[in-house]
């Protein structure tokens, strides 16, 4: 008897289930999936403890649906997008956050009531990103491209710190008949190590992603860092493998600022400390600016607030020793009043000399006038120094302020070529600052070693065209951009 249950168990076929559409009417829940399932299992789901918290949770929430317009049922769908990508457009342009921006379109349906569009614009700080991310910047890439009509192009690229995140962005710039010089950004990524592999490779990548050739890049731009143009390992030498008409247009401006830092930090006054240290004095505290405008009265002078300098900032330094400078009898007179316990130490090694208040001429005040008109230095400087000064000490300060000199010498002709082989040398009639012949063209594309890829006897054609106009387009005040553009316009209508 039991072996007869036995094989009628193990000849019983299971059931077959399969999902049935009508439960859906039942159970408007439930959706089909794979498996065997039946409807026996569908009520069990239901009965359990997390489908009726789900269930609960659902009757108090609203459907994602209600938040999104519907292009059938509404016809202002399209001016929507359009007002919400134009407002974050706006934050974009002029850095704002993207706080300020979930603030504005709540701000914008007050101030409107009456417009629908204005009811109905929702960008919060979440899809404002999304926007600017998927829509507006590959918009950007893409202008990027259809503007890229000349063949040739140069790229730049630099290194920003973001707290403890550097950011690199690259960028191409052309030169428009219309709108004169472009500059494009291709790509901004962070990348913690900055090497000189890994930004040619981005900069490789993405100009192959953009349909930009290799071989048409003029020049790579960048700051002076080693990682950039050093002699051996660098961005510019791994471009240059690539492309050897590739020239160095490295930032001679960079090199000027480089050239006085390096220079200033022979000079035995650290003026970046004195600068800083008097600026930090007033700034956090609203007392002591009151008492040194109450010496400033004293003194007969009007009162300007001491400017602070930002190392990252080229153009801080020398209006904030400017201020000391002409401001300097009030700030000196306010610091000495102080005395030795309260005035800061490392300004009253400076200024001690003169604690009597006899006037005599201190060694700070030599270097601010020499810092700040380092061209009249033969009249501010040498009035100083003939003031009394001791012949040892005069001729201590002479000896610092010539050893500027030469350490600022130095670092120019290191880091620029003053000698013929520099190219600039036979580009220079790109300028346009005075008017050119064909053979100096020629020169420029010979040194540019962009020859084989130009027609010299089409060349030497729009240079004839050019010719009526050359010496009027040389003679305008305006930028080399400009002056080209009209030169290049010139030429379309002649033709």
């Amino acid at each position: 008897m039991e072996e007869r249950e036995v094989s009628a168990t193990r000849t019983a076929k299971k059931r077959k289930c399969s999902y049935n559409k009508d439960w859906e009417t039942i159970y408007p829940w439930v959706k089909p999936v794979q498996g065997e399932s039946g409807e026996y299992d569908v009520k069990r789901h239901r009965q359990c403890e997390t489908h009726k918290k789900r269930v609960a949770q659902k009757e108090v929430s609203q459907s994602m649906h209600t938040f999104l317009l519907k292009p059938k049922q509404d016809s202002n769908v399209d001016k929507v997008t359009a007002a919400e990508l134009t407002s974050v457009y706006h934050t974009v342009k002029h850095s704002l956050s993207y706080r300020s921006e979930d603030c504005g379109n709540k701000l914008t349906s007050a101030i409107f009531p009456d417009s629908e569009i204005a009811k109905k614009m929702s960008c919060g700080r979440t899809k404002a990103a999304s926007l600017v991310t998927d829509v507006l910047a590959p918009a950007s890439v893409e202008s990027c491209d259809k503007k890229a009509h000349t063949p040739f192009f140069s790229v730049a690229s630099d290194a920003s710190n973001h707290g403890t995140t550097k950011t690199l962005p690259t960028v191409f710039e052309i030169l428009d008949t219309k709108a004169g010089l472009k500059s494009k950004i291709l790509d901004f990524y962070e990348d913690s190590h900055e090497s000189a592999a890994t930004i040619h490779c981005q900069i490789t990548s993405k100009l192959e992603e953009n349909g930009l050739q290799l071989d048409m890049i003029s020049a790579y731009t960048a700051d002076n860092a080693s990682v950039n143009y050093g002699k051996n390992n660098s961005v510019f030498q791994k471009l240059k493998a690539d492309n050897s008409g590739i020239i160095k247009a490295n930032c001679v401006a960079h090199i000027v600022h480089n050239c006085a830092k390096h220079a200033g930090d022979m000079l035995n006054v650290d003026i970046d400390s004195v600068v800083n240290k008097i600026f930090s004095h007033f700034s956090v505290s609203a007392q002591r600016t009151e008492e040194l405008k109450e010496v400033f009265a004293f003194v007969e002078e009007d009162y300007h607030v001491v400017r602070r300098h930002v190392p990252t900032r080229w153009l801080s330094l020398w209006p904030a020793v400017q201020r000391l400078h002409d401001s300097w009898a009030a700030i000196k007179s306010y610091f000495l009043s102080l005395g030795e316990n309260q005035c800061p130490k490392a300004l009253w090694k400076l200024l001690k000399t003169d604690q009597d208040g006899e006037g005599q001429p201190l060694e700070l005040q030599a270097y601010l006038a020499f810092l700040n008109n380092i061209l009249k230095i033969f009249h501010d400087v040498v009035l100083l120094l003939e003031a009394g000064f001791p012949d040892q000490k005069a001729a201590t300060i002479k000896h610092d302020f010539s050893n500027f000199y030469k350490t600022a010498l130095n670092y120019l002709e290191k880091w620029y070529d003053f000698t013929d082989n520099n190219y600039q040398k036979n580009v220079r009639c790109l300028a346009l600052k005075s008017s050119f012949t064909f053979s100096q063209l020629s020169d420029a594309v010979e040194v540019l070693q962009i020859g084989s890829k130009l027609d010299m006897d089409e060349l030497y054609e729009e240079y004839c065209v050019t010719l009526p106009r050359q010496q009027e387009i040389v003679e305008r005040k305006a930028p080399v951009v400009e002056k080209w553009a009209l030169c290049l316009k010139a030429q379309k209508h002649q033709i």
